[in-house]
């Protein structure tokens, strides 16, 4: 009975260190966990930086555009 009040609290720490990893490891972990936060935090911003980008790179009528261009 005791473990079934000890697991959500194991869940949560695990939540809170991930988030502390992701958005601030690099700050004061050491080497190894330090470039990996790094790492995992700049390419999960530019993932999804290159799903909402507004310059227009994800045009999903350019493959037809192409064909009209081509015909």
């Amino acid at each position: 009975m005791m473990l079934l009040k000890i697991k959500p609290s194991i869940t949560f720490g695990l939540a809170i260190a991930a988030i502390v990893f992701f958005t601030a490891g690099d700050q004061f972990l050491p080497e190894p966990m330090k470039s990996w936060s790094y790492n995992l935090r700049t390419s999960t911003t530019g993932f999804i930086s290159g799903i909402f980008d507004p310059s227009g790179k994800l045009d999903p009528n350019k493959t037809h555009r192409e064909q009209l261009e081509q015909i």
